[in-house]
């Protein structure tokens, strides 16, 4: 929500909070922690390399298409 932000990061971008008004009042137990697991990790180079090969085939088609029309 904001002038310098990047929309292919919005789904993937971790975004941790700790108010210390919270930290106060709730258990550590509670309270997740902000690291990635690998797991999640290896979900986001599998979308990653998705959106690129995705990616990949639009162009190629739109520069396939281009040269048929010329043709």
């Amino acid at each position: 929500k904001g002038k310098f932000q990047d929309p292919s990061q919005i789904n993937t971008k971790r975004r941790c909070f700790l108010f210390i008004k919270l930290l106060r009042e709730v258990k550590s137990t509670r309270l997740t922690s902000c690291s990635k697991s690998e797991k999640d990790d290896q979900t986001e180079l599998d979308l990653e390399s998705k959106r690129q090969r995705y990616l990949y085939d639009v162009v190629r088609e739109s520069l396939l298409n281009r040269i048929r029309a010329t043709a």
